[in-house]
This record gives C-alpha cells, structure tokens and sequence, in this order.
C-alpha cells in the first residue's frame, strides 16, 4: 500500500502558547448562618500552530517545497457566577449557585480555506449541594451541569488532509453539550460501631457530539 504523506520535525518559530486568567470574589453574610456569595471570572488562551500541507508525491527533492498553514487559536471565556449557602454542623445544611458562562472561539488560517471568524457559546450552570446530618443518618445530595465545547477541530470548515487515508473535517454549525451529573450518598449507624451506606450516581449528557465516518470505495 503507497503512501502519500511524509512527516518532518523543523523549528517553528510561530508556534506558540499563552493562557492567562483574572477572577475578582466577595462574599457576607445576609442573615444568621446564610451567606451570600458572588464572582467574576476572566479567562484567555492563545495557541498557535504551524501545520504542513502533503503532496500528492513526496521525494527528497521537493520535501522542502511543503506548505505550511499557520493556525491560530483564542479562546475567551467570561463569567458570573452567585450562590448562596448556610453553614449547620448539625440538621440541613444547602448550597446552590448559577453561573452565566459566555465563551468565544475564535480561530484563523493562513490557507484561504481555514476557518476564520467567531462562535460564540452562551451556559446557564446550576449547582446544587444538600447535605443532612444527624445522628444516625448522613444524607448527601449534590446536583451539577457543565459546557462541554466544540473543539476547533470539530468546528473547522476546511478538510485535515494530513492522512490523506483518513481525511477529515469538521462542522462549523455544532453545538454545545452539556453533561449533567446527579450524585446521592447516604449512611446510617446501625450500632456503634457499625453503619450502613447507600450510594446512587447518575449523568446525562445533553446534545452529545459524535463523530460520523463515511467510508468511500473505489
């Protein structure tokens, strides 16, 4: 079976990485052991990455006429989150939170086939936290959501020749999923010495992405 793809190492002066993050936080108290809390997040990361282009026939001779495609990468993630809570070391205690997340991705090529341009995503995360506990039962209960993002890969309109055996690309029109996750754990003392734990985990993922393979025959 011929190959048609070469892979090289060079030096890449215009691959690079950056992340950078800022969050600024207060919480009181508003009533008797209820506490109210707030937070803004701010997250960046840049990548750049310098990817070579195949030839339909490689040799020694034109291994350095490759092309090369200069992908470049931002992601831009804000955030605001308020919660409240109380703190009882014995009966029920609770804590719930939502937070709005906006993220943008935003990706450019060198090649005019890259993908250039914004996605923008925008989550409503909710927490919820219940915990009880006294003598003889402890009774957790905790509730949660997270984003789950496309990855620029997943999103890129051009077609990855890279593995001209395995060619790829991706869809610009993919949504978020969200993966959902439920968690219930309880004890109970049956003597002194001895208790009784019951444990139930469960999670739902919303709008999952999959890939699709189609195989074409000569």
């Amino acid at each position: 079976l011929a190959s048609s793809s070469v892979s090289s190492y060079i030096s890449d002066p215009t691959g690079s990485n950056l992340s950078a993050s800022a969050s600024l936080s207060a919480s009181g108290r508003i009533a008797d052991k209820l506490n109210l809390n707030a937070s803004l997040n701010y997250s960046h990361n840049h990548s750049a990455v310098n990817k070579l282009s195949y030839l339909d026939a490689v040799s020694e001779a034109n291994l350095d006429t490759l092309t090369s495609d200069i992908h470049t990468y931002n992601y831009d993630t804000y955030s605001a989150s308020l919660g409240l809570s109380n703190a009882n070391m014995t009966g029920l205690s609770f804590s719930v939170r939502l937070k709005a997340q906006y993220d943008r991705q935003r990706r450019e090529g060198t090649m005019p086939a890259s993908f250039h341009g914004n996605v923008d995503y925008i989550s409503l995360i909710p927490h919820l936290s219940l915990r009880y506990s006294k003598m003889p039962c402890n009774i957790n209960v905790d509730l949660d959501a997270t984003p789950v993002l496309p990855s620029y890969e997943q999103i890129r309109r051009d077609f990855d020749t890279g593995n001209p055996m395995f060619i790829t690309r991706g869809n610009p029109d993919l949504k978020k999923s969200t993966d959902c996750r439920l968690s219930f754990q309880s004890s109970f003392m049956v003597k002194k010495a001895h208790s009784l734990s019951f444990g139930l985990r469960a999670s739902y993922v919303d709008n999952r992405i999959v890939r699709s393979t189609r195989y074409i025959a000569e």
